[in-house]
Formats: structure tokens, C-alpha cells, sequence
């Protein structure tokens, strides 16, 4: 609500770029903002909506491009990426208002680009930079716009996106590499003068980006083939990449991280990559009903997520890293205050809606944990009320209220997260055992108007150790060492107490704005003899809330470093 519109059309007006990608961030913000109507509607920000649509169809010109490059340069640099935003921003809205200009603008902008690329025009693939993956992305609007439109030249141009990939002399190969299981980070190795250049295949947010859209593709024409690949894609991206908070990428790039991310690396953890990464997992999830993937949402959301904003929710930081302290991030070109991250932020956090609760044919699957309050569907007249009672993940316990107008049989389905080795579940005052299949406990009963369900999750700390470094976790919520609420240097080595094999953590009240806080034992700096080498008080904070002042005063690390003992070469 506090952005200005006017900063966002402006980048419309002027037609005279040949390299940047201010027309992005109108996309973006419409995105999560459609999408926050969508979850609370607000006549207020209905009205925003609108006037920034009606401002920027303004712009549109005769022959349906919308855009800020110069015809010289069209095709360029973020140009055909710009598109893409803009047409995503306007069929989203066109989804909720089904306003017949909207629609007609965004047709039009799609026939240009079509006019532009093509069959026996310019490449899509060759367009702009890193292996034409940004351009690609324009995938997801397509497949928008022939739901919308069901005319077969989008779903053609559709086609041809995916057989660019695949069929042309270097093209990304997005769906044979990942079915030959060729690693995220190894696609297309260049050197350092080639890293920001059509060259490089690695670019994290833009490839996941387009594995998303052949997702939506695949629900269009289902080849399994696209499964697969997206499946192995993502696989080698928990393996390779993604790290304890839920995000990687190093200068916004696969660079094997998960192996590295005990040591700092220079601008890691971009907020785009963790907003697409929660976005593809979310996709994944609906597709095949697997835990996993939400599994690796509830981190990301947790973690890397919530650390990148302010906690007034003012801004967003670029590269939320492990250690070190926050801090604010750059504009980006011809923008007052906003860069990429700022403006996906938000989006990151409108994903988590939709996907806490979800019905697929006559199940219902829990995903989420948290206060809320979801009414599902049973059938055209038939609804399911989900009340839940909780303070999940400050503990492992959780009240699930049923409500219904009259008694219903359907499966509900618990998703048991991967770090609760012990779970119990109650029903109505009696233990309920069950199995576990592809991470959910399945209940299948005819329920009741008021049943109520109680579940305790195993929430005991867990140490993880990589690498000579040890890092905590509580639940799903990584723990750091914040210097706030720290005598020691956060950035100390470390050792375990004599005897032990693992840090006990002990719980305390949160303070400072922490959600979490913990005190351990833990002997510390290299001189080990007499008093120094003792155990000290350490204190952890939950991550997202580790570094919250944004200044050097908040310094804060979640991997510590192990002393070298000899014996242990």
C-alpha cells in the first residue's frame, strides 16, 4: 500500500532503455498485491490495483508493445523479462476482475511479442541474457493466457518456447539435462568475465523460474517427461544446493552451495532465489502430494524468508546471508527505493496461503501450522472448517477444531514434518496410530461437527555438524548466535564440552524481538587451559529474528566454527 504508484509507470513513459530491467518491478508488485487482495480483500488496495493498471495501459502503444526499450533495442537485455512481469501482473488481475480491457491488453502485448519472435523471426532463446532463461519465463503468461483465451496459437507459442530449449544448437537444455541428471551447477561453466553474459546457464531464480512454468505447461499437455525433469531438477537442488535456512546461490548462481555453506560466500541466499524456490516447491507439491516439498517450503518460510524483510515489513535484504549483519539494499536502475528482492519479497509471504491448507479430489492435506482459520470445499454445498490452536514452532503442539453443517467421510491428511521422529496424535481424547506415506498420516473417517484432533510434535533441538562447523535447529526454525544477547564474539571457535558429543540447549523466554531463544554450553576460543577452557554461556536466537537491529551490533552466525585438535588431524 505505501508504494507509489507513479515510481512503478514511470519506466513506461520514457522508451529509451537498451539494458536494464525497471519494468519488471510493476509486474511484481502486482503479483503479491493481487494476491493479497485475493486473501483479505481490501477496497483500498482494489482501488491501487486499479489505478496502476489503468496508468499502465496507457502506455500500452498501437501496436500492443508495453515496455521502456527503444524500438533499436527491443529484444535486448530484461526486455522480453519486462514483458513477461507485466503480462503476469495483468492476467492475474484480469483472473479476479474479469475485465475485458485487461484481457485485450495483455493479448495484445503477447501477439507483439509473438510478431517479434518466432518461427523464421528472432530466437526467444537467443533474447537477452543467461541462455535465454529470463525471456523463457514468458512461458508462465502464455500458459495464463490460453487458459484464459483457449486460442491455440498461445499454446503454440508455448510449444515453441519448450522446443527452443531443447531443439536449437545451445539452447539450455532444461529438460534433457535435468533427465540425464546433469547437476544445477554444472550446466554451462563460464569464467568470471562471462558470468553476467548469455553464456552462463546457472542463474538460480530464472531457471527455477522456468521449471515452474513447464509445470503449468504440463497440467495443459501432461508429458511426463516435464515431470521428471522438473523432479530431478529439484532433487539435485535439495542435494546440491539449498541450505540450512532454505535458500542458496552464490552471485545469484548454483555454485554446489549446500557443500560450501559453512563458509561465507559473497552475495548469497538472494531473496528471489527463496521466493521462486518456496514457489516451485508449492507447484511440486500440488502436482504430486509428496511432504518433502513442503518440507522445504516450511524452511524456506521460516528461515531465509522471514530473516531477508524488516521486521516492520518495510523492506527486504538483497542477500540475507548466514553470518554477518543485515543490511539495506541497493535500488536498482531508474527505481527510488526498489530492487528485485524488495519487490518479491512480498510474494514469497503470499505463497504461504493457498498451500497451508489444500483439497485434492476428497482429501484434505494440512500442510501449514499456525493460527489460522481455512474453510475447504467438500463438495458444491458442503464446506470444512479447519480452526487451529497453536504456537507452532515456539512448540510442538497443536489443536485442530472440526466444523461442519452435517457429518462427512474424507481423508484428512497430517503432514508429519521430516524432523519429528516421534509424533502423537489424539482424536477426540483418543490416540490415534497410523502410517506414514509419503510424509502424511492419513486419517480417514466420518467426522464430526466439533472433532477435535491434538497433536505433539517432537521438537528437540537437533545440533548439525558439516564441514568442522556445528549449526542448531529447533523444529523447523535454524537457530544463530546473535551478538545482541552475547558476551563472546559470535564469531569465536568453538568446542563441545568434555564428555559430550552433542550442545545441550536449554530454552528461555525470547527478548529483543527474538521468537526464539536458547542457552548452551559451550567452551570457546583457542586457549583451552585452566579457567579459559571452561565452559560460556552461549545464547541462540531463532534466525529470522538474529541480526533484526540491520546495524554491526546485531552481527550474527549460524554456523560456528569447531576447533582443530591434532588427535583429530
Amino acid at each position: 500500500m505505501v508504494q507509489e504508484v507513479d515510481d512503478l509507470i514511470n519506466p513506461f513513459k520514457e522508451r529509451n532503455e537498451c539494458r536494464y530491467w525497471q519494468t519488471e518491478f510493476w509486474g511484481k508488485w502486482m503479483a503479491s498485491a493481487v494476491d493479497a487482495y485475493k486473501y483479505r480483500p481490501d477496497e483500498k488496495l482494489k482501488q491501487k490495483i486499479d489505478i496502476a493498471v489503468s496508468q499502465l495501459l496507457a502506455t500500452q502503444t498501437p501496436n500492443g508493445y508495453i515496455g521502456n526499450y527503444a524500438d533499436t533495442c527491443h529484444l535486448q537485455g530484461w526486455d522480453v523479462w519486462g514483458r513477461k512481469y507485466t503480462m503476469l501482473g495483468l492476467l492475474k488481475w484480469y483472473e479476479v476482475t474479469k475485465d475485458a480491457k485487461i484481457l485485450r491488453a495483455a493479448v495484445l502485448l503477447a501477439d507483439h511479442l509473438m510478431a517479434e519472435t518466432g518461427q523464421g523471426k528472432a530466437d526467444l532463446y537467443k533474447t537477452g541474457n543467461f541462455r535465454g532463461m529470463p525471456s523463457s519465463t514468458v512461458l508462465e503468461p502464455m500458459v495464463m493466457l490460453y487458459k484464459a483465451t483457449k486460442q491455440e496459437k498461445y499454446l503454440n507459442y508455448c510449444r515453441y518456447i519448450i522446443d527452443q530449449w531443447e531443439n536449437t544448437p545451445d539452447g539450455p537444455r532444461l529438460i534433457s539435462k535435468a533427465l540425464n541428471h546433469v547437476p544445477v551447477s554444472e550446466r554451462f561453466p563460464v569464467e568470471e568475465k562471462d558470468w553476467w553474459s548469455w553464456k552462463n546457464g546457472q542463474k538460480a531464480y530464472e531457471m527455477m523460474n522456468c521449471y515452474k512454468s513447464l509445470l503449468d505447461f504440463y497440467e495443459i499437455e501432461p508429458n511426463p517427461k516435464y515431470l521428471e525433469a522438473v523432479l530431478n531438477a529439484a532433487n539435485n537442488i535439495v542435494s546440491d544446493e539449498i541450505n540450512i535456512a532454505g535458500s542458496g546461490a552464490s552471485y545469484e548462481c548454483w555454485f554446489n552451495g549446500k557443500h560450501k555453506q559453512t563458509r561465507a560466500a559473497v552475495n548469497v541466499m538472494e531473496t528471489c532465489v527463496t521466493f521462486t524456490w518456496m514457489q516451485l516447491c508449492a507447484k511440486l507439491f500440488s502436482l504430486t502430494a509428496d511432504a518433502k516439498w513442503v518440507d522445504q517450503f516450511e524452511i524456506s518460510a521460516y528461515n531465509a524468508l522471514p530473516a531477508s524483510m524488516r521486521d516492520d515489513g518495510s523492506t527486504f535484504m538483497k542477500y540475507p546471508s548466514l553470518c554477518g549483519h543485515r543490511c539495506e539494499s541497493y535500488p536498482q536502475p531508474g527505481m527510488k527505493f526498489l530492487n528485485c528482492c524488495i519487490a518479491n519479497g512480498p510474494r514469497g509471504f503470499m505463497v504461504v496461503p493457498p498451500l497451508a491448507v489444500m483439497k485434492q479430489n476428497n482429501k484434505v492435506f494440512v500442510n501449514f501450522y499456525s493460527e489460522l482459520k481455512s474453510e475447504v470445499n467438500l463438495d458444491v454445498s458442503h464446506s470444512l472448517i479447519l480452526q487451529q490452536s497453536t504456537q507452532y514452532p515456539e512448540n510442538g503442539h497443536v489443536e485442530i477444531l472440526i466444523g461442519l453443517q452435517k457429518d462427512a467421510k474424507f481423508s484428512l491428511n497430517l503432514r508429519i514434518p521430516e524432523f519429528s521422529k516421534s509424533t502423537e496424535i489424539e482424536i477426540n481424547g483418543e490416540t490415534f496410530a497410523g502410517i506414514t506415506e509419503k510424509g502424511y498420516l492419513k486419517i480417514e473417517r466420518t467426522w464430526k461437527n466439533s472433532d477435535k484432533l491434538q497433536i505433539t510434535f517432537d521438537m528437540n533441538p537437533r545440533m548439525i555438524e558439516q564441514d568442522a562447523s556445528i549449526a542448531f535447529m529447533f523444529g523447523p526454525a535454524v537457530l544463530a548466535a546473535d551478538q545482541r544477547f552475547n558476551k563472546e564474539n559470535v564469531d569465536e571457535v568453538v568446542s563441545l564440552p568434555s564428555g559430550q558429543n552433542a550442545a545441550q540447549l536449554q530454552m528461555l523466554e525470547p527478548e529483543n524481538g527474538s521468537r526464539l531463544r536458547f542457552k548452551t554450553m559451550l567452551r570457546m576460543g583457542t586457549y583451552l587451559e585452566d579457567e579459559a577452557g571452561n565452559p560460556r554461556e552461549l545464547y541462540l536466537c531463532d534466525f529470522a529474528s538474529a541480526g533484526a537491529t540491520w546495524q554491526p551490533d546485531s552481527r550474527y552466525r549460524v554456523w560456528l566454527p569447531l576447533i582443530l585438535f591434532p588427535v583429530n588431524k
